[in-house]
């Protein structure tokens, strides 16, 4: 009777570890790049922080997944600079927005799990040498 418990025991214990292995597995594969939604963009908006808004590019963007993440989001200037953005802990329906006071028109984004200690975003250097065109 105590040999079947002990065992019983060791298999409940080896299916529990095998399964938070496998939730292990498919959380790091996940793309978290999904759970970043464009939902707006505009040309011309006021922003207190552009000298003119003439030229004014502004991207709205937010969470669709129930899980929180960290963002990092980058607007082009006209001059193929970038100005980036980084929010951590955006949770469901969270929003986050970029700006570029003379905008390109476009806009690049990393996104990782809350807290992910072990990915790290770009520098503001790699991202201006690597996507200057």
């Amino acid at each position: 009777m105590i040999k079947k418990i002990v065992l019983l025991s060791f298999i409940e214990l080896l299916a529990f570890g095998l399964d938070s292995h496998l939730l292990q597995t498919a959380t790091a594969d996940r793309d978290w790049n999904e759970c970043l939604e464009k939902y707006n963009f505009t040309w011309g908006t006021n922003c207190i922080n552009c000298m003119s808004s003439k030229d004014t590019y502004r991207v709205c963007m937010k969470n669709v997944c129930s899980e929180k993440i960290d963002v990092m989001i980058c607007v082009q200037e006209k001059y193929l600079n970038w100005r980036c953005y980084t929010r951590y802990g955006l949770e469901f329906k969270d929003t986050i927005f970029g700006y570029a006071c003379k905008g390109s028109g476009r806009h690049l984004y990393w996104v990782k799990k809350a807290g992910d200690t072990q990915t790290s975003f770009p520098t503001m250097e790699e991202i201006n040498a690597n996507y200057s065109e």
